[in-house]
């Protein structure tokens, strides 16, 4: 993929669009469900939220680099809708919440086990 366009096309497949919107509603229960009233009391409700909201990254990383060569090369890009949703950065509020109920030792720790052990199957 080397331009917004092309982007945009690949994120239309049936595939994304299924796994987006399972994300979504996944992250929506998560927030105004279980995150009220767990949340204060279980880190891994907004650990699981910012990692839920985390699956986006690697696709909004990669937007928002073709978006920064495109701008760089004197393209449009501040008008393709596209660019503007790339810029959304509520994974980081999660953490932040996290981090402002917890002690970072606790989430640092937590965060590091829960992203890097293999699953057991």
């Amino acid at each position: 993929m080397e331009t917004l366009d092309k982007m945009s096309h690949k994120l239309g497949n049936p595939g994304f669009v299924v796994f987006a919107t399972l994300v979504v509603i996944v992250s929506l229960i998560l927030i105004f469900v279980m995150g009220p009233p767990h949340g204060q009391k279980n880190i891994l409700v907004y650990i699981t939220i910012c990692s839920v909201i985390g699956t986006f990254s690697v696709s909004c990383v990669k937007g928002l680099g073709i978006a920064i060569k495109e701008l760089l090369a004197g393209r449009a890009v501040l008008q393709h809708p596209q660019a503007w949703l790339l810029l959304l950065g509520t994974q980081i509020n999660y953490l932040n919440r996290a981090l402002d109920i917890f002690t970072t030792s606790t989430v640092t720790r937590i965060y590091y086990v829960f992203f890097t052990t293999p699953p057991q199957f």
